[in-house]
């Protein structure tokens, strides 16, 4: 049923794109042309067709615009007439207030008037919504002069992506995506310029892990074209790295996508052979471990047990003895490790050994970084007691991955959620399903 908070909201955008004397034609190329110019492919690409039919379901039936478009909508509207007005009784503020009727956090509402304000005043780098001052002003004058790169200036930029990294589960993801361009960006300058031979190798390892963590988000924001592009980037960074753990790392990430976006099984087990390869010959044992464990996953999914089983002593071997000064410190551990032991033992037929796994595996992954890997255990665990003829405990675990993906918007854990829910259906008459359906309806598609 639509609000009528939402249909006032409605009709106020609606309001709001007339008395500029704007079609929705209009209004669409408004909003593409901005996305160009803030470098956001999946509307900067889009057709205007596709444009102008979101606009027309934000005016006529409610539906709230996402927050890629939240931020748009804010620097079309901040620009009135060639002037920037952001003041009381401006379209930008009056735009506010129609998000707020929209039910737009205000939170939200208060960091779309500092970003576009920063934007707006500092130019494309006031989107650096998650960057310290300090490293904006440091950025400034190394990017119109690269030799100035500095070692405080490479510690500052590893923080942000840092930062960035750890905010996954807590923050919604195209946010991070917005905070991350910038600094993608400014890397890119850098390293094209004169930077201090000492510091170039690791303003590249800086480059890689930020468009691995850029192509991730594209593909949490299901922008296949921006996390493709990414991971390609992000291995040319790495390909000019002399330690090729760089490497591995990106193909243990893009392994997941390529298998959950395409469902190309053949071609995730070629990737995450090739992450083996490399992390043979790298320097970090965690990151081989990691590789170790997404070889096993994908051997167990193509119905490789004996080849599953091998990958995954091998990974336990190395997690094991990794050194405490592993160069890619938090990339992998025991803890993730028993997810991936777990789920090789469900594709093995041993759903009570995958259940014990995923229970110890989720009690590790407490940390809000770890919401989306917790997702992901707990529906595996609730498949493994779908298994063990347990529904009511399985539909337990999902009402807390239903909770957490309501949160987390991770791709991975709603489709293990709808995978576990098409196993229940034996169970569908069951009052506990029905109210996991409620639940599912309530949260994830209402």
């Amino acid at each position: 049923m639509k609000s009528p908070e939402r249909m006032c909201a409605a009709q106020r955008i609606r309001t709001l794109r007339m008395s500029r004397g704007w079609s929705l034609l209009d209004q669409a190329r408004a909003l593409r042309e901005v996305a160009r110019r803030l470098r956001m492919p999946t509307v900067a690409q889009a057709r205007l067709s596709t444009i102008q039919r979101t606009i027309a379901r934000w005016e006529n039936d409610g539906v709230r615009p996402g927050e890629r478009y939240q931020l748009l909508l804010a620097h079309v509207y901040a620009d009135q007439r060639g002037t920037t007005a952001l003041g009381p009784g401006s379209d930008f503020d009056q735009l506010m207030t129609v998000f707020a009727m929209y039910g737009i956090e205000p939170l939200r509402i208060s960091e779309l008037r500092g970003l576009v304000a920063d934007a707006l005043t500092s130019g494309a780098r006031g989107l650096l919504a998650f960057l310290s001052p300090n490293l904006t002003a440091s950025l400034m004058p190394t990017l119109a002069d690269p030799s100035r790169t500095d070692d405080e200036l490479i510690a500052q930029l590893r923080a942000a992506v840092a930062g960035l990294n750890g905010r996954i589960g807590a923050v919604p993801f195209v946010r991070l995506q917005i905070g991350l361009v910038p600094i993608i960006e400014s890397c890119r300058t850098l390293a094209a310029g004169p930077v201090p031979g000492e510091l170039r190798e690791q303003l590249l390892a800086i480059s890689s892990t930020a468009c691995l963590l850029a192509a991730r988000l594209a593909f949490e924001t299901y922008d296949a074209p921006s996390s493709t592009g990414f991971y390609s980037e992000a291995l040319a960074a790495a390909d000019r790295l002399p330690d090729p753990w760089h490497r591995a790392l990106v193909r243990t990430s893009q392994t997941m996508v390529v298998l959950y976006s395409t469902g190309d099984l053949d071609q995730a087990q070629a990737i995450a052979s090739e992450a083996v390869r490399d992390s043979r010959r790298g320097r970090s044992a965690l990151v081989r471990a990691r590789a170790y464990a997404l070889q096993a996953e994908m051997s167990a999914r193509a119905n490789d047990i004996r080849r599953a089983f091998t990958a995954l002593h091998a990974a336990s071997h190395v997690v094991d003895r990794a050194d405490p000064e592993d160069p890619a410190p938090g990339s992998f551990d025991a803890g993730r490790l028993q997810g991936f032991d777990g789920l090789c033992h469900l594709y093995a037929g041993n759903p009570a050994k995958a259940e014990s796994q995923f229970t110890d595996s989720a009690s590790t992954l407490q940390r809000p970084r770890d919401a989306v890997q917790r997702g992901v255990v707990l529906a595996d665990g609730a498949m493994a007691r779908i298994r063990l003829d347990e529904p009511a405990a399985a539909v337990q675990l999902l009402h807390e991955c239903v909770d957490l993906t309501a949160s987390t918007r991770g791709r991975v854990v709603a489709q293990r959620i709808r995978e576990a829910r098409f196993a229940l259906g034996p169970w569908r008459d069951e009052r506990f399903v029905a109210e996991l359906d409620d639940h599912m309806h309530s949260t994830l598609i209402a």
